[in-house]
């Protein structure tokens, strides 16, 4: 059973937390790396609950966790 402080140390560490939303095959997202937006992808599949295989437009293929993936209205030139 968790002590009270237990649950009380939870609720201040997920206060400023939010879920993301699940990703849909064929939506067009960019890639986080070195810190900045930078490439244009397309989600081909959900791996895990929070890991996404990607298509670069150059055709690369990656794996990546769903934080690192931003969601957008581009259109992805990989499209197949």
């Amino acid at each position: 059973m968790h002590k009270l402080s237990d649950i009380k140390q939870k609720r201040y560490y997920d206060h400023g937390s939010n879920q993301l939303k699940p990703l849909e095959t064929t939506d067009t997202v960019r890639v986080r790396g070195d810190g900045v937006w930078s490439e244009k992808a397309q989600v081909l599949a959900r791996v895990a609950p929070n890991s996404y295989l990607v298509e670069l437009e150059r055709g690369k293929r990656l794996r990546r966790n769903r934080r690192h993936l931003l969601k957008t209205r581009e259109v992805c030139a990989s499209t197949r």
